[in-house]
């Protein structure tokens, strides 16, 4: 049950200046969490640097997070990406340990001797990342690199425009991968909110960029000039019909437009995957799209800029495969697949050719589709199998959950009540989903009693990548279409039984049983059969009781939003209030004033209805009472039903 009220107001911001000028204006969160230091995101034995290159970065990073107590802008997500990142180079980095020590324990660290200056921060950070990015880049430095240039451009007084589209270039218009490490609350630190902004405005520089229309009396057809690069790859300052470049553009080589080698240009793969992504905004939330994969050679200087191994290395020699988030849809994160990973799946890549990936919302975003942002490397590495290897997208699976890298445990996309909410009516039959769910399932048929929800589609779990993929690139297992059939049986006796007595049937158990003896991971077989047996705690008790108390007053908490609904409340609100009379009986001492407000919204709403002219003072009265009953109601009802 969801309440239509939300606890957390949301603030939304109108650009990057105006979160920067919030953030003058207010004080800073101090909550230091410790980066998760045994998620090993940079290898600084694949990047190659001198030792004073090394130690000057490490520096930099340190007095940003030490120098600068009474600065607005280094508040304790700044602090944690800057001692994060260098204690993921150098775990041994002494001021590092030391200033992470402090913040850990709550304590004042002490200044260091080096950066006494932000912008001398910024200008070392940004140095370093054209470095790191200078041909020819390994792939650790590439990694590297987008996050020097995002603090970069978070401490800069005026980020240039042309920085701002060479960190959206190389971002691919998302995270740098923040959260791989650290624990980020965006709610409370302007350095975090500014950095979803940061990207926003980026990633809309660039696009303008892309989009650019010709300007008058120039051939549209004619192939655009190179954006204008330095040597190293990074964007050229000072940009534009003002300030004209002095650094011409790197060689550049023609775009091989035949990876076969056979005279016949490359033909354009596209697969498209139905999904439920976790998507990050404002808030989080599970979403529903499509996920669609597009594999084609690059249309500009722009898109080969970031994987210069296309121009000089077969296929075979590519360290990772060239994947992009598009400028469209959500920004997607988490899209790396290895060569390695790629060889061991039997997958080759085509030729000197990109993949862009982007996932397109049919349902609401908890925030601005420019803030938004998901993982998309469990959808993606199916979308590679159908794009590059034989298999077949099975069209009668939808797939939800999030494995962030190979080897890591696949999770529920959000919250089981918001995750419930978005399924779709109809178009799919079963729902692939991780096994880890069915915990929050249980939970969900104790409070709510909805076991239809296991009946509308079949759920299927998996434990891990792998089981998802093949899944989804195999016809139906036989197996599972065999135990369909004596589910669809046990449906059919729903009609003369209702659901939560059959699933505490002994034969039904019986049925049960043998579904998953055929198919052991038919999750809606076995989330019946565990809510069948479990005793329910006497908390999920009382939520449960609760939730059916809420039922009976929800259609009557928007009456005087929406007049076109009232006849149909004044049929059921006689029906409404018997059946909430009835449960007094059998409460807990904790619901009866939860029931008593109930019972208050229902009979103001009574009132309200019964008149025949709602234009007058009088009805005017009998709304203002009912809403504030329903004020009440909603209050005892965020205390029971909110997270302990």
């Amino acid at each position: 049950m969801k309440s239509r009220i939300n606890p957390r107001p949301r603030i939304y911001g109108a650009g990057l200046a105006v979160i920067f000028l919030l953030a003058q204006g207010t004080p800073v969160a101090s909550a230091y969490d410790a980066p998760t230091f045994d998620s090993k995101v940079i290898s600084a034995d694949g990047i190659f640097w001198s030792a004073s290159e090394k130690q000057s970065l490490l520096e930099a990073l340190a007095s940003l997070a030490v120098n600068f107590p009474s600065s607005r802008q280094v508040d304790s997500d700044l602090q944690e990406k800057s001692l994060g990142l260098a204690l993921q180079i150098d775990p041994l980095h002494y001021s590092s340990r030391l200033a992470h020590q402090a913040l850990a324990t709550g304590k004042a660290p002490e200044k260091t001797d080096y950066f006494d200056s932000l912008s001398a921060i910024s200008e070392a950070l940004w140095r370093t990342a054209s470095t790191l990015l200078a041909p020819p880049a390994e792939p650790e430095e590439i990694r590297l690199a987008p996050y020097l240039m995002e603090i970069s451009l978070l401490i800069h007084p005026d980020p240039p425009a042309d920085r701002m589209e060479s960190f959206a270039l190389h971002t691919r218009g998302g995270s740098p991968g923040w959260k791989r490490f650290l624990e980020l609350d965006a709610e409370n630190n302007p350095s975090s909110r500014r950095a979803q902004m940061l990207r926003m405005e980026a990633s809309e520089i660039l696009r303008n960029t892309l989009n650019k229309e010709p300007e008058p009396g120039e051939d549209p057809d004619r192939p655009s000039d190179p954006v204008p690069m330095r040597p190293n790859g990074i964007f050229t300052e000072n940009r534009g019909p003002d300030k004209p470049s002095t650094n011409p553009p790197g060689p550049t080589r023609p775009m091989r437009p035949d990876p076969t080698g056979t005279g016949t240009p490359f033909e354009p793969i596209a697969v498209s995957i139905p999904t439920i992504r976790n998507v990050s905004a404002i808030d989080f939330a599970p979403v529903l799209g499509e996920l669609e994969l597009t594999i084609r050679p690059p249309v500009n200087d722009i898109e080969t800029t970031l994987f210069p191994f296309l121009r000089t290395s077969p296929p075979s020699d590519y360290p990772s495969l060239p994947l992009l988030s598009a400028l469209r849809g959500v920004d997607l994160e988490n899209l790396e697949v290895s060569a390695a990973e790629a060889a061991q799946r039997g997958l080759t890549w085509p030729g000197p050719v990109i993949g862009l990936v982007a996932f397109e919302a049919t349902t609401s975003l908890p925030g601005p589709r420019r803030l938004s942002s998901t993982s998309g490397w469990l959808p993606t590495l199916a979308a590679l199998e159908v794009a590059l290897g034989d298999a077949e997208l099975n069209p009668n699976f939808l797939l939800a959950g999030s494995v962030d890298e190979p080897g890591a445990t696949p999770q529920i996309p959000g919250e089981i009540e918001d995750f419930i909410q978005i399924l779709p009516v109809e178009g799919v039959d079963y729902l692939l989903t991780p096994e880890s769910v069915l915990e929050d399932v249980v939970l969900h048929l104790q409070i709510n009693e909805d076991l239809k929800i296991l009946f509308d589609r079949t759920w299927v779990s998996y434990p891990d990548a792998s089981t998802a993929i093949e899944t989804l690139t195999t016809e139906t297992d036989p197996a599972l279409i065999e135990a369909g059939k004596t589910f669809d049986e046990i449906a059919q006796v729903a009609e003369r039984m209702p659901l939560v007595e059959l699933a505490r049937n002994a034969k039904v158990q019986e049925r049960l049983a043998t579904i998953l003896n055929t198919y052991p991971r038919h999750l809606s077989a076995r989330a019946m059969l565990e809510f069948g047996n479990r005793p329910v705690p006497e908390e999920v008790q009382q939520k449960a009781t609760a939730t059916r108390i809420a039922k009976l007053v929800e259609p009557f908490l928007q009456i005087g939003e929406d007049p076109a609904i009232l006849n149909d409340l004044r049929g059921i609100i006689d029906e409404n209030k018997l059946s909430l009379s009835r449960m007094r009986l059998n409460l807990a001492p904790e619901l009866l004033d939860f029931h008593s407000q109930s019972e208050d919204v229902l009979t103001q709403a009574e009132a309200y209805l019964g008149l025949t002219n709602l234009t007058t003072s009088i009805a005017a009265q009998k709304l203002r009472e009912l809403q504030e009953a329903i004020v009440t109601w909603e209050s005892s009802y965020q205390e029971i039903f909110s997270e302990p």
